[in-house]
C-alpha cells in the first residue's frame, strides 16, 4: 500500500492497544524476512505495525527520512511507538520528540554521524548526504530526549560501534535502559534477534494506557 507517497505494510491485530512504527536500515526495506518476521510478533502481541521502504535511495539524506517517518506518525493511533535498527535508530532518536510518540527502542543504532559519514563503507554516501548529516546533532539530541529509550547493542558491533552508543545512554536523562549482547552488527535470526524482539516489545508493554 502507499501511504503519503511510501511504499508501505501494515499489520492489524483484531484489537491493537498501540502502534509501532519500524524504521529500517541504511539501505535495507520494509520487506527484509527478518523485519516481517518482528513485526508479526509484535502484532501477535496486540500492536499494530507500520514497515515501510525509504523512497528515492540516491537521493538519501537523514532530512528527509526524519521527514517521511514523522508523516507516517501522523496516520498512527496512539499510542505511537518507534523501533529503529541501525540508521532507522538514528532516524527514531531525532522523530522521538514528537507528540504522538510514546517511547523508543533503537536496534544497534547509528549515533556518530560524523563517523559515519566518513567511516561507513557498506553503501557509497553522497555528499549531498553527507552535507546533510553535518546539521544533526545526534548527541544533542540524546541530551534533549524526553521519552523513554531502549538501546540494544552488540557488543561486538563494527558498523555501528557500541562505544558510541554507551555514549548515547549515557547523555540521556529521561527513564532509559541499555543491554549490551555478545553480537555483531547484522543478527537477522537466533538468540540476538528473539533477545531484541522480546525486550522492545517488554519496553513498549509496559508503557501503554
Amino acid at each position: 500500500m502507499l501511504i503519503n507517497g511510501l511504499e508501505c505494510s501494515l499489520h492489524e491485530p483484531a484489537e491493537a492497544m498501540g502502534s509501532i512504527l519500524m524504521i529500517t536500515g541504511f539501505m535495507s526495506t520494509k520487506d527484509s524476512e527478518h523485519r516481517i518476521r518482528r513485526s508479526r510478533a509484535f502484532c501477535d502481541a496486540g500492536f499494530r505495525v507500520l514497515r515501510w521502504t525509504y523512497r528515492d535511495r540516491e537521493n538519501k539524506t537523514l532530512s528527509r527520512d526524519l521527514a517521511d517517518a514523522i508523516s507516517l506518525i501522523n496516520t498512527l493511533p496512539e499510542p505511537v511507538f518507534l523501533f529503529g535498527e541501525s540508521w532507522g535508530g538514528l532516524v527514531a532518536l531525532h522523530a522521538a520528540g514528537h507528540e504522538k510518540v510514546k517511547a523508543i527502542a533503537l536496534r544497534s543504532p547509528v549515533v556518530d554521524t560524523n563517523f559515519f559519514a566518513n567511516e561507513y563503507t557498506k553503501e557509497p554516501l553522497s555528499q549531498r548526504l553527507r552535507e546533510d548529516l553535518k546539521s544533526y546533532d545526534t548527541y544533542k539530541a540524546c541530551s534533549a530526549l524526553a521519552k523513554p529509550a531502549l538501546l540494544l547493542i552488540g557488543a561486538r558491533d563494527t558498523v555501528c560501534l557500541p562505544e558510541f552508543a554507551r555514549k548515547a545512554f549515557g547523555l540521556i536523562s529521561a527513564e532509559k535502559r541499555l543491554v549490551e549482547f555478545d553480537a555483531g552488527h547484522d543478527w537477522p535470526s537466533g538468540e540476538f534477534f528473539e533477545n531484541t524482539t522480546a525486550a522492545a516489545m517488554e519496553w513498549f508493554e509496559k508503557r501503554l494506557g
